[in-house]
This record gives structure tokens, sequence and C-alpha cells, in this order.
């Protein structure tokens, strides 16, 4: 053997190891994010709500469907998904951003249990409803699905609230931008950037006088709300620096680019005539007197 012939095939082992190490690599990330389960483990689950179902309009795209469900004696949450090509990066960046907040203490933020990757028949996937059980299998199948196990809310979409029971209240919107901003607080800090305007990924619970607590840095801030809003989606998020200070954290979520002036923005002509938004963006914006989440909090108190 010549010795470029040795060095040839050197390095081809070389690359072969490499290879071996990369693919490791990814199964133990994989192995942190979700667990892959057989359909001894996952047969004979009952649905017995549908929340509400995302249908995309391209034909190749996700479908979602999310199931009030009692899991192993207590209710949970099931997000059922297929995994595609087109909808990948989504789930990847969901099951990153549980594992970002897996010691996050947000109450505002749904609990993730556990994630579940198996195989399904497209047919039977199609027919998903609260009459069905979740049949996956083992070995080959017609598609793999993930499904999320969350933590379950008793009560309505909040899109369901405003515009389907047109529940228009300065009350509930004042309390639902609060709770977004301390969602979208606890997400920066973690790195987490939300970026979706679904309002059906809002579950809305109905709490009269119910008195809450919120801990930056040991700073403890106390709000009073009727309406307790607690976000269960994270597949439109993307991920930035964890290591802001209040100050940098709240000129992030403020920021016209991003989600809560949008939200705003998007549900203004509903409540025009019963809150002060020239007042709200004059604070914000031009006179710049948001410095704190508390001062956040009496602008929202005094509009």
């Amino acid at each position: 053997m010549n010795d470029l012939s040795f060095k040839s095939q050197h390095n081809i082992v070389k690359i072969q190891n490499f290879k071996k190490a990369i693919k490791k690599k990814k199964n133990n990330n994989k192995k942190q994010l979700f667990n892959i389960r057989n359909e001894s483990e996952l047969s004979n689950i009952k649905l017995n709500k549908i929340l509400f179902n995302n249908e995309n309009n391209h034909t190749k795209s996700n479908r979602k469907i999310i199931f009030g469900k009692n899991f192993n004696g207590k209710d949970k949450l099931l997000k059922v998904k297929k995994v595609n090509f087109y909808d990948y990066g989504q789930i990847y960046c969901e099951l990153l951003a549980y594992k970002l907040l897996k010691n996050n203490k947000n109450i505002h933020i749904c609990k993730n249990y556990k994630n579940i990757m198996c195989g399904m028949e497209n047919d039977y996937f199609n027919k998903l409803n609260n009459k069905h059980l979740i049949l996956c299998k083992s070995g080959n199948s017609d598609i793999p699905i993930i499904i999320f196990i969350l933590e379950y809310i008793k009560g309505v979409s909040l899109y369901q609230e405003i515009i389907e029971n047109k529940n228009h209240t300065k009350k509930l919107f004042i309390d639902f931008l609060k709770q977004l901003f301390l969602i979208l607080y606890t997400l920066y800090s973690c790195g987490i950037h939300y970026n979706d305007k679904n309002m059906n990924n809002f579950i809305l619970v109905k709490k009269e006088n119910m008195q809450l607590t919120f801990n930056i840095n040991d700073k403890i801030i106390h709000y009073n709300i009727d309406y307790f809003i607690k976000v269960i989606d994270m597949d439109n998020v993307y991920f930035t620096s964890d290591d802001a200070d209040e100050l940098t954290i709240i000129g992030y979520i403020i920021n016209k680019r991003n989600i809560f002036y949008q939200i705003i923005e998007c549900n203004k002509s509903i409540y025009k005539e019963i809150i002060n938004f020239e007042k709200l963006y004059d604070d914000i914006y031009y006179e710049q007197t948001i410095k704190t989440v508390e001062d956040m909090f009496d602008l929202l108190d005094n509009i």
C-alpha cells in the first residue's frame, strides 16, 4: 500500500468517525427534547374535547389539533401535529422553547410535561376527533406525529371570548395586556422571542378579583385581575440573547416590530371607544415613560 492510499483510507475512517459522532450528538439532543414511544403506551387514549383545530391553507403543511384530555388520571392538553418537511423548524423551536422554560415559574405560561413521537396512518390522523382514540404504532407508518402533553386549562380561547362571544369589556383587554407583558418578559429573559398573533393561543379563565404576584430579580410586583390568561403554544418563536436587564427587555417588548404592539393594533378597532390608545402610545413611544414593569401596569390602569 502506498502512502497516498494509506492517507486516503485514514481520512475516510476519520470522516466516518466524525459522522458517527455528529449523529450521536443529534440523537442525544433529540432524547433531551422528546421521548419516542411505541403503540402500547399510547393506544386507547380517549379524546374527550377538541379545543380548536388549526388548518393551514398550504396542502403540504401541518394540521394541528389540540385536545382536552384525561391522561394518566390528570387533565392534560394534547397537541397533535404531523412532523413534516415544511413544519419541522417550528416543531424544533417549540421543543427547544419548552426546554428553556423548564424551570419557569410564570403561571401565565403553560407547562410542558413531556413530548412523544410515534407513527400514525395518514387517513386516521385526518379523521381525528373527539370520538377517536390516538392509535400510535411502532415501525413504518404513513406519517410521523408528535404529541405535546401540556398543562390543562379549563377555559376558552381569547379569540372565542372577544370575537365570538363579543366580550369587549375594558377590564378584559387591560388584564390581557398586563399578562401578555409578563409572558413576553419571561420569554425574553429566557432568550425566546414570541411572534404569534393567533388569539387562540391564549386560554382565558374568569377569576374575579384575583390577586397575583410577579418576581423580577427579587422585586415583587403585585397585580389584580378578573380574567386569568395562559399561553399554550410556542411554535412561532425564535431565539435571542438571554442576558438582558429589565429596561432592555421592556425595550424589546414595546418595539413596534414585535408582538405586543401588533396585538394591540389588531384589536384597536374593537376597543377604540373605551380605551385611550392615543395616551397609551404617547406615553410608550413619545414620552418614553415606561422604564419598569410597574410603569406599564400604572399606565394600563389609567388609560
